[in-house]
């Protein structure tokens, strides 16, 4: 097989083990480095590993409520590798009155789950500033507060509590919220 081009050889089986050894050439001499160590000691930039909404196993369509409600349950079952989960979750909310100088509330959170062995922890939500919006009047205002709730060793409910902090208050169901998942973004280890 000396004399066989690259391009003419049969293609590996994926998923890589990482003990495969690929030649490189080193200080003007050819050597040989596995696979897991191509990049070992080095800083190597990853913009993100995209599980698009994996593990979203219920979504909400817009609702109308006042106080708290379940967004969507993150399960991270067995079958799914564990790690660390990047969450990126937005959620806009509007007071549905018919009314000048309605509320409107709009915000992108940004947490993560950990999952190892069989339990699950979540870490501080964040807000992305320039991802915020806010609207009122002094009669008409909302505010909008995120939570993690751990349900089990694998799964995690992202929440919401909407809250009227106006000068006149909403009714019970006089908000409209629409959340949607943007990503999610994993570094995994086995």
């Amino acid at each position: 097989m000396a004399d066989v081009k690259i391009s003419g050889l049969p293609a590996s089986s994926t998923p890589l083990a990482g003990t495969e050894v690929l030649p490189i050439v080193q200080g003007g001499q050819t050597r040989q480095v596995s696979v897991t160590n191509l990049t070992a000691g080095k800083a190597v930039p990853v913009s993100s590993i995209q599980y698009g909404t994996q593990g979203v196993t219920s979504q909400v369509k817009p609702l109308q409520f006042l106080g708290l409600a379940t967004l969507f349950t993150f399960d991270i079952d067995g079958t799914q590798t564990y790690g660390t989960y990047m969450i990126e979750v937005q959620v806009a909310a509007q007071q549905v009155d018919v009314l000048p100088g309605r509320a409107v509330e709009a915000r992108k959170y940004i947490f993560a789950l950990n999952r190892y062995a069989s339990s699950i922890t979540a870490s501080a939500i964040n807000s992305e500033a320039d991802s915020s919006y806010s609207s009122s009047s002094g009669n008409y205002a909302m505010s909008m507060t995120p939570s993690i709730n751990i349900v089990s060793g694998t799964k995690a409910e992202f929440k919401v509590t909407l809250a009227s902090t106006g000068a006149i208050p909403f009714t019970s169901a006089s908000c409209a919220a629409q959340a949607n998942v943007m990503g999610i973004f994993g570094v995994t280890v086995s």
